[in-house]
């Protein structure tokens, strides 16, 4: 439930909160042919059970400021949660994995403004952030050198302050740009030793570590022209837009051990389009993806290299997915009211 109340003509506050209750029964039954239970599972016939209930409560608050009536700055405090699980049962057995992992939490701090300016020409909404997770939830493989043993964990609380920025800007009735950057740095907030690690190693999470995955820049941008009835036509346009990614790494395990091969290094791509609208809802455009044939990891597995490493190849090493090379064609659409 949510509640808002009107202080003021320009003062309002909004509380609200709510409660789950998540109720969790899960039977599995696995088989190898013949009926013969899986190794490990012997004394279950192949059959595990897990059950579990998890409940709380989350809050949420925020107090707005109207400025104007195109202006509106606000203060915002929420909570999410994800739901716990349970561990696959030969990782239970071994006694490194937990048969049980719990639900994670985050608190959400926002101070923001949503605004138009200079007539509505100029849309600008900013936010600053600070979220918090608690108990967070971390999956593991190659537990304790294991390369086949997987499991989760509810792992260090870990931190992420950062600001986020949108913006359309109308430079004409038909010329526009639209532009949007997010920075933040996500952080382990405390150190964490793995349950089967002995407690006089450095710990494998280190506090102020980065988060795998997790770029401090990326942005998006658009320029946009639309001329009426140029050359006969209802009207031709000119699309252009750029992303833009800072760099990452692609595991925990590379994070903590340094590892420069699980690097993903920052890219960024462009495309533009042409076209033109005639009468009948035709449309007709040529575009350009990739127009710079900008070269980009979008993702990397550095998670199977045991494999070359056991067959002493390098062909299963540093596993890329790369983006589309550069790519050129013509669209042509009819739309039926």
């Amino acid at each position: 439930g949510e509640v808002s109340y009107d202080i003021t003509d320009k003062w309002r506050v909004v509380g609200g909160a709510r409660w789950f209750e998540y109720d969790r029964y899960n039977y599995l039954k696995n088989q190898f042919p013949e009926g013969l239970p899986p190794w490990g599972t012997m004394d279950t016939d192949g059959a595990t059970l897990g059950q579990g209930k998890t409940s709380d409560i989350l809050w949420k608050g925020s107090v707005q400021y109207q400025i104007d009536d195109s202006k509106m700055a606000y203060f915002l405090y929420s909570q999410g949660f994800r739901l716990g699980g349970f561990n696959s049962p030969r990782a239970v057995n071994t006694g490194l994995v937990p048969y049980e992992y719990d639900p994670d939490t985050m608190d959400n701090y926002e101070l923001g403004l949503k605004s138009k300016w200079m007539g509505g020409r100029l849309l600008l909404n900013a936010t600053l952030f600070h979220m918090k997770w608690s108990d967070y939830q971390q999956g593991w493989g190659d537990v304790d050198g294991l390369w086949w043993l997987r499991g989760t964990f509810n792992a260090a609380d870990v931190e992420q302050t950062g600001v986020e920025l949108n913006t359309t800007f109308l430079f004409t009735d038909n010329l526009s740009a639209d532009f949007s950057l997010f920075y933040g740095s996500p952080e382990w907030s405390e150190d964490y030793w793995q349950p089967w690690q002995d407690p006089d190693e450095d710990p494998y999470i280190r506090k102020g570590m980065i988060m795998p995955n997790s770029p401090k820049w990326k942005g998006w941008g658009a320029l946009n022209w639309v001329i009426p009835g140029l050359w006969g036509t209802n009207e031709a346009f000119i699309n252009y837009n750029i992303t833009f990614q800072d760099e990452t790494v692609n595991n925990l395990g590379n994070v903590s051990e340094q590892d420069p091969d699980g690097i993903i290094p920052s890219w960024n791509y462009s495309n533009i389009q042409f076209g033109a609208r005639f009468g009948n809802d035709w449309t007709v455009s040529l575009f350009v993806r990739n127009m710079f044939d900008q070269k980009a990891i979008m993702w990397l597995d550095t998670g199977s290299n045991y494999i070359s490493d056991f067959f002493g190849a390098d062909w299963n090493r540093n596993i890329r997915s790369y983006n589309r090379p550069r790519t050129i064609g013509l669209q042509v659409r009819k739309n039926w009211n």
